[in-house]
């Protein structure tokens, strides 16, 4: 009884993540998947004393089974459901469950699911035990012994201990049997009342019949003693002494009578305290064991109850503890996510978490963007490195938002120079356009930014914007601190290009300008060299 009370607890600890497993996966799950696992779920409810929550599953098992034409899952999802019926109490209750029970019988036909058919047929019975209808239990008793015959003794035994009709049976009958018992005693001791009452008057006509012969004895005796008077003296003598001998014989049987009766009178008695005390100790047992059942009953109650709270309270911790490490969890992941998305792409991101890896894409037409301050060096000498990297961090800031508004990726910063792109990872057919969108607005913020450092008499930044179009392989290389990249010559063009504009203009190749003409001024540059790359077109574009 301890080990069962300890490993209660225990055993509903272990059940939740299953139960929880179950509960999750069922929304999920549809046809007869789902209709399986409601039924798992209600088994579980009802081993757990969850009656309502049974009751509930295996309506939806019902409901589920009755949709996909599952006959025979339909009739054990009422099975299940009546269970927990009868297991709640009540009338009402048991009358929902002789309804689903008897629904159940008639979706089941002929020799299929015998085991459920005699489990259904054992409730029935005991409901109409329940509810004191003696005509219902002779039909199901009839028709349990029709089901019966035929079937594996193991099977009739597995399934009258899963209801527990034969220890519901056994205790009734042995109350019977004491009420029988008790009521033969009853009458054994009415019969031997109304004997004793019968020896009574019996005793007390035989003492009346014997006074009345002593009397005739006397009435003879006197009339001998007058005859005796009319008699020779010796002969009356003679005559007297033959008399009181009679009469003392019969005095003496008389006596004898007497005493036979006061004899069985007193064994009667002896033997009527004898009963009575039989009877009593039989009480008194009978009071004994039902003072041992009730407090090994309450004893058992007692440790169950406890069980089921601490195993509540157990569970109740756990789901707790879990919410909290789950909630923890989605809180790194979304972290997690949001870093990584500050590296890479989006796409690149999703590939990189689904497979591990990214691969390297050819993109036939990019636009990239490079921004490098003029003059930094000496700017540089001029602040402290606190302030320095203060104003880079705002210059930086305000590209990326810039840069963010107009769809581009940003490719990295080098010290002071600024490299993003359009059109990757996604191709975009007007991405050129949106690139010289947003370095006119970075040239525009810069511009106003020289005007508030003029007004305060602090540093002025410029910077020289450069843009050309081209073919470029952009890819993530690196296993520690592993960062998105675009390489080809492309990249270095647009470097060169940056390198021959102005500070404040805008200065785009002449591949560049062929895709944008239509939509800004610009003035022609002519051609111009560049290191190892010959001579460039190259435009400005007017604001």
């Amino acid at each position: 009884m301890l080990l069962f009370a300890f490993l209660f607890p225990i055993f509903l600890w272990g059940q939740s993540d299953r139960i929880q497993q179950l509960e999750y996966n069922l929304p999920r799950q549809q046809g007869l998947p789902y209709i399986i696992d409601a039924m798992r779920l209600a088994d579980w409810y009802q081993e757990a004393g969850f009656y309502d929550k049974t009751i509930n599953m295996a309506k939806r098992a019902e409901d589920q089974a009755e949709k996909s034409k599952e006959r025979i899952y339909r009739a054990k999802a009422m099975t299940i459901a009546a269970q927990a019926y009868i297991k709640k109490g009540g009338k009402k209750n048991w009358l929902k469950a002789d309804e689903k029970l008897r629904n159940s019988q008639r979706l089941l036909g002929g020799n299929e699911q015998r085991e459920i058919q005699l489990e259904n047929i054992l409730n029935l019975i005991r409901v109409a035990e329940l509810l004191k209808k003696p005509k219902d239990i002779n039909k199901y008793e009839l028709e349990l012994a029709d089901l019966k015959e035929g079937m594996p003794e193991e099977e009739i035994t597995k399934v009258e201990k899963k209801v527990g009709f034969k220890i519901f049976g056994k205790k009734k009958r042995k109350i019977e049997e004491k009420l029988d018992t008790s009521e033969e005693k009853r009458l054994g001791l009415t019969k031997i009342l109304e004997s004793t009452n019968e020896g009574k008057e019996v005793l007390k006509i035989q003492k009346s019949e014997l006074r009345d012969i002593k009397n005739e004895l006397d009435e003879i005796l006197a009339s001998k003693e007058e005859e005796v008077t009319k008699m020779s003296e010796e002969k009356a003598k003679a005559e007297l002494m033959l008399a009181k001998k009679q009469y003392l014989i019969d005095s003496l049987n008389f006596a004898g009578m007497l005493d036979s009766f006061e004899l069985a009178r007193n064994e009667f008695i002896l033997h009527q305290q004898e009963m009575e005390l039989n009877k009593n100790e039989a009480k008194i047992k009978i009071q004994k064991g039902q003072r041992n059942f009730l407090i090994a009953l309450a004893t058992l109650i007692g440790f169950l109850a406890f069980g089921l709270y601490t195993g509540v309270v157990n569970m109740k911790k756990h789901n707790q503890v879990l919410a909290e490490k789950n909630k923890i969890i989605r809180e790194e992941q979304i972290r997690s996510e949001q870093l990584l998305l500050n590296i890479l792409p989006v796409s690149v991101a999703d590939e990189l978490k689904r497979h591990g890896a990214a691969q390297a894409r050819l993109y036939k037409q990019v636009t990239v963007l490079f921004i490098d301050f003029i003059g930094f060096s000496h700017i540089a000498s001029t602040l402290s490195p606190k302030q320095l990297v203060g104003d880079l961090d705002f210059c930086f800031k305000a590209f990326d938002k810039i840069i963010k508004k107009y769809g581009l990726e940003k490719i990295k910063t080098i010290g002071d120079a600024y490299m993003c792109a359009g059109g990757l990872p996604e191709p975009s057919p007007k991405h050129p356009v949106k690139v010289i969108q947003a370095a006119l607005e970075i040239q525009q913020f810069l511009a106003d930014w020289k005007l508030e450092k003029i007004r305060k008499n602090e540093s002025v930044f410029e910077a020289r914007v450069g843009i050309h179009t081209g073919e470029i392989v952009a890819g993530v290389v690196g296993d520690i601190k592993f960062a998105y990249d675009i390489w080809g010559n492309t990249v270095n063009i647009a470097s060169r290009i940056e390198s021959n504009g102005e500070g404040g203009l805008v200065n785009i190749s002449g591949a560049t300008y062929e895709l944008i003409k239509d939509k800004f001024t610009c003035e022609y540059r002519g051609k111009i060299p560049v290191k190892n790359m010959g001579e460039i077109d190259m435009y400005f574009v007017k604001n």
